[in-house]
C-alpha cells in the first residue's frame, strides 16, 4: 500500500479529477476499503430518500439560510453537510448536485395552489399579492441570484425548468382556464408571453426601481397590464 504522505501529495496536486483518482484507486493494490479523500464523486443510481420529513425540513431551511447568506456561487454541498451535521452521501441519495437543492429550496416558497375566488379579476389580484409577498421575503433575492446563475449554469437551468418553477406560471394556467369556462374571457391569451413579462416586471419594480408604495403598483399592474392582457388572443 502506497505511503498516505504520497497519496496525499497526488489528490492535493490532482484535486477536483475525481474520475483520474477513482481509476487510479482501482489499479493500486490496495484493500477493499476506499479512501474518503481518493472518492469524491457522488453516489451514482436511483437512491430514494433516507430523510424523515423533519429531518428533510431541517436541511432545506439550513440551505435557505445559507443560500441567503453566500449566494449561489459560494453554496456548496460541503458547508450544507457541515451545518446540518450529516455526510454528503446522504445528501446526495437526495440531492445529485447543488443546483436541484437549490431548486427544491425555492420550490417550497412557492404557493402551492392557485387562488380561486370565483372570477378572473379576483384570482389574478390574489395571485399577484402572493407573487410580491414571495418577493418581499429573502427569496426574492434568492430567486434573482439563481435566475442570472442560469445563464452560465447549464445544470441549474435544467433543474430549474425541469421542475417547472417559474412563480405562478401552473397557476395562472388553471386561472385562464376556468375563467375561459366562465365565459370571462373568450380564447386563451400569449401566456408563454405573459410568463416572461410578469416575473420581470416584478423584478424590475422589486430590485431595481425599489418601488416604495407596492399595493399601488400591484394595482397598476392588475388593471393596466394583465386584465386586459387576457382579453387578448394571440397565438403562442
Amino acid at each position: 500500500m502506497p505511503p498516505a504522505r504520497a497519496m496525499g501529495a497526488f489528490d492535493s496536486q490532482y484535486n477536483g479529477y475525481s474520475d483520474v483518482l477513482a481509476k487510479v484507486s482501482e489499479m493500486l493494490p490496495l484493500k477493499p476499503y476506499r479512501s474518503r479523500a481518493i472518492v469524491t464523486k457522488p453516489p451514482t443510481g436511483e437512491f430514494k430518500s433516507r430523510l424523515k420529513p423533519d429531518r428533510l425540513e431541517e436541511i432545506i431551511l439550513i440551505s435557505r439560510a445559507l443560500l441567503v447568506e453566500r449566494g449561489f456561487d459560494a453554496f456548496t454541498l460541503d458547508e450544507v453537510a457541515l451545518r446540518a451535521r450529516c455526510s454528503k452521501t446522504t445528501l446526495y441519495r437526495r440531492w445529485s448536485n447543488k443546483s436541484n437543492l437549490i431548486v427544491d429550496v425555492i420550490g417550497r416558497e412557492i404557493p402551492a395552489t392557485e387562488p380561486n375566488t370565483g372570477s378572473l379579476r379576483g384570482d389574478l389580484e390574489e395571485l399577484l399579492s402572493r407573487l410580491t409577498r414571495v418577493m418581499d421575503d429573502d427569496v426574492g433575492a434568492i430567486f434573482l441570484a439563481v435566475a442570472l446563475a442560469m445563464q452560465k449554469d447549464k445544470e441549474l437551468k435544467q433543474a430549474w425548468h425541469r421542475q417547472g418553477l417559474l412563480p405562478g406560471k401552473q397557476g395562472m394556467e388553471r386561472i385562464v382556464e376556468r375563467a375561459i369556462a366562465r365565459g370571462e374571457i373568450k380564447a386563451r391569451p400569449n401566456l408563454k408571453l405573459l410568463h416572461s413579462i410578469l416575473p420581470g416586471t416584478i423584478f424590475w419594480a422589486w430590485f431595481v426601481e425599489k418601488s416604495s408604495d407596492r399595493k399601488a403598483f400591484r394595482h397598476h399592474l392588475l388593471h393596466n397590464v394583465l386584465l386586459p392582457f387576457m382579453h387578448t388572443h394571440d397565438s403562442e
